[in-house]
């Protein structure tokens, strides 16, 4: 069952956003500036199959924009 890692506001979350996999999701540069809020999910170590992260972007309002999901943890 996926669990939050991690939730990343504002400049921080931009930030982390364009950073390109393994250490981030690399979202497109035009959503970039939409980016409120950044949440960083991941599998269980006890679920079935390869480990990934899901990066989930929001923008001001709450409303998911994009989310990338990338293999490994």
């Amino acid at each position: 069952m996926a669990h939050i890692i991690e939730t990343i506001c504002g400049e921080a979350a931009r930030l982390k956003a364009e950073e390109k996999p393994p250490l981030g999701a690399g979202f497109p540069q035009e959503l970039l500036s939409n980016i409120e809020v950044l949440e960083v999910w991941g599998s269980s170590l006890k679920d079935p199959g390869p480990d990934w992260c899901e990066f989930k972007a929001l923008d001001r309002s709450g409303t998911i924009i994009q989310t990338i999901r990338v293999p490994g943890y």
